[in-house]
């Protein structure tokens, strides 16, 4: 009979079976969460890519009319480059009000913010609008019917 005994011992219960599954998940999802907080104060080193470009080729000179613009990505940021009677121009995307995405407005000729109606010019001058202050601009250099795109204004 003790022999028994100690064979129910070793049975595992619904009761057990469902603390031992409780306890797993909880300890998986506070290693998940863990993991992730760890994640976030220690972002992984980023090595190469397209934040150490130092030129960016936007393409030819053909492919932007006058009056036209191109979207394009340098260095992690969205980047306009716009073809105006002056010349070319690129200027930052994110808005210096809230951080919206702005577009370039054919018709008129200007950068305007389609969430809070901030306008601005080809340069990324405030023209109106709650915008406290205007687009960051980039160099652009046009070199054999190339357009690049390049740090500093």
């Amino acid at each position: 009979m003790p022999e028994e005994v100690k064979q129910d011992a070793r049975k595992i219960t619904r009761r057990r079976f469902l603390d031992y599954l409780l306890g797993g998940s909880i300890v998986v999802s506070l290693g998940s969460a863990v993991g992730v907080i760890l994640t976030y104060i220690y972002p992984p080193k980023k090595e190469g890519g397209a934040e150490t470009v130092q030129r960016l080729e936007v393409g030819d000179i053909s492919e932007i009319p006058q009056g036209k613009a191109k979207p394009v990505v340098f260095q992690n940021k969205n980047v306009i480059v716009i073809h105006v009677k002056e010349g070319f121009f690129a200027v930052d995307m994110k808005c210096t009000h809230l951080g919206c995405m702005v577009e370039w407005d054919v018709e008129k000729g200007v950068l305007f913010c389609p969430c809070h109606a901030a306008y601005f010019d080809y340069k990324g001058k405030v023209i109106s609008g709650p915008a406290p202050s205007p687009l960051p601009l980039y160099k652009v250099e046009i070199a054999q019917d190339k357009i690049y795109v390049t740090k500093g204004a």
